[in-house]
């Protein structure tokens, strides 16, 4: 499933201007934040129709949503907003660290979309990631993409993959993996 929502999935308070069968019209005026909504509400409804097939209506809403001030935009990402609208409000967001940490840092944000941020975001996020054990664990795919980014400490590094090997998860994107569980192994006996 991708973005946009069908309308069913959608607040019903932006249904009628998010549902990608809308008309042309309402979206556009709704893309321009002409429509009376706020919070994770504004945000869902503007990354909706950034994905809108109708360039008019998409454009608005990019432009729009990039003048939406940063205090919304940190708000709306840590509330559990649909995991599509917060994995959309990624690409919107990026470079913005203090918006990124409350969205990797929310639990309704997908895995895959934390591992994605994980490959190329800055250090501060790259730690906020790594704070969250149980998160890494169960998908070892966000260690792996922490261990290929450059921004990602040394010492961060050595931490998670050490924290994979004593917890039984195999970290295959990890070449030196084998020789840090015999490392610990030798440590153990």
């Amino acid at each position: 499933m991708s973005l946009p929502l069908p309308k069913e999935e959608l607040p019903e308070k932006i249904a009628r201007f998010a549902d990608p069968a809308a008309p042309v019209p309402a979206k556009t005026m709704a893309a321009k934040g002409l429509v009376p909504v706020k919070g994770g509400d504004l945000v869902t409804l503007l990354v909706q129709l950034s994905a809108d097939a109708n360039d008019q209506v998409s454009g608005a809403a990019k432009e729009t949503l990039s003048k939406v001030p940063e205090g919304v935009l940190t708000a709306a990402a840590g509330e559990a907003l649909h995991p599509l609208i917060l994995d959309g409000l990624v690409e919107h967001v990026r470079g913005k660290s203090a918006i990124l940490e409350e969205l990797v840092a929310n639990r309704a944000t997908p895995p895959e979309t934390v591992a994605r941020v994980a490959r190329w975001a800055d250090e501060r996020t790259c730690e906020r990631i790594a704070t969250d054990q149980v998160r890494l664990l169960e998908h070892p795919t966000i260690i792996e993409a922490l261990y290929m980014n450059k921004n990602t400490r040394m010492s961060t590094v050595d931490r998670l993959v050490e924290l994979a090997a004593r917890n039984g998860v195999q970290l295959d994107g990890v070449a030196t993996f084998e020789a840090h569980v015999q490392a610990i192994q030798g440590q153990l006996i």
